[in-house]
């Protein structure tokens, strides 16, 4: 997603992939750091990008998954996400009565998206991170 901020005047959030928006300058198949150019309206930025090596993970029936290590939800603490960056282990709220260990794959405004120890990603409110 793209965030467009017009000053006083609000914000505006569109998909990398609409109308009008070219993003130039990037190859997703080169691992590490890179960057990557995007023109929207008249208007362009330069991004860093960092492209990770894709994980599958399969299960075949009868097989183990991975142990999700969580905590009660009695215990669990929330954290102010702005203290968090990509990387950061937490443990999130999602469903069940106990908080699942994660790791943050990205932050936005009012959600946090992280990585399961099971490889499934999804993204939580902020008020469902926590310690």
């Amino acid at each position: 997603k793209l965030k467009l901020y017009y000053g006083n005047y609000g914000t505006k959030t569109i998909d990398l992939n609409s109308s009008g928006v070219k993003v130039s300058n990037f190859d997703n198949s080169k691992i590490g750091n890179t960057t990557a150019t995007i023109n929207y309206s008249g208007l362009s930025t330069t991004i860093n990008v960092k492209v990770v090596e894709k994980r599958s993970r399969t299960f075949s029936r009868g097989s183990e998954a991975p142990k999700v290590n969580s905590i009660e939800s009695s215990s669990f603490e929330r954290v102010d996400i702005s203290t968090l960056s990509v990387g950061s282990k937490v443990h999130v709220l999602c469903g069940g009565s106990n908080a699942v260990e994660a790791t943050v794959t990205e932050l936005l405004k009012d959600k946090v998206g992280v990585e399961l120890a099971t490889g499934m990603t999804i993204s939580v409110n902020a008020d469902c991170v926590g310690k």
